[in-house]
């Protein structure tokens, strides 16, 4: 399993299993249950199933732009954002006739492309969150004594 993840470079982390919001995959579910919530609740709804609405819902999500990376997810797994109705209607698509394996180049560049703007984003979060958290000489911090005195006593 360790050869797989480190072949497709997948991190492996874990959450905390009693604070639901640290975790990223908890904040997606949130949002797709209110857009659910409101997709099936609303009085003009036309569905009021809601695995009806799911896939709808999902392409919502998935063409959004996350906030971080300015990159969305149907964009990090296709390598081009989505089409709507009204870009079929500016004019014709021009076909990209490409041999096999100039769009196989053409799609690992623009995965690279896209892993190296995530990652970006990514550090310049991490070193935003780490100005908050470094601690100086001089400042109160909590400090964690392993044997307490007895069991009236914190053991922070």
């Amino acid at each position: 399993m360790q050869t797989f993840l480190k072949q497709f470079k997948i991190r492996c982390g874990y959450s905390i299993p009693y604070h639901p919001q640290s975790n990223p995959v908890e904040r997606v579910h949130r949002y797709i249950n209110a857009l659910l919530r409101v997709a099936v609740s609303r009085s003009d709804a036309v569905h009021d199933d809601w695995a009806v609405c799911l896939p709808y819902v999902e392409f919502s999500y998935d063409e959004k732009f996350i906030p971080g990376t300015k990159v969305s997810p149907f964009m990090l797994h296709n390598g081009y954002q989505p089409l709507y109705p009204e870009d079929l209607a500016k004019g014709p698509i021009k076909c990209q006739n490409k041999t096999y394996q100039k769009k196989l180049e053409f799609t690992t560049e623009m995965f690279e492309h896209m892993e190296k703007i995530v990652r970006e984003a990514n550090e310049e979060a991490k070193a935003k969150l780490k100005v908050n958290y470094d601690a100086q000489v001089g400042d109160s911090v909590l400090h964690y004594c392993e044997a307490g005195l007895d069991k009236l006593h914190f053991k922070w």
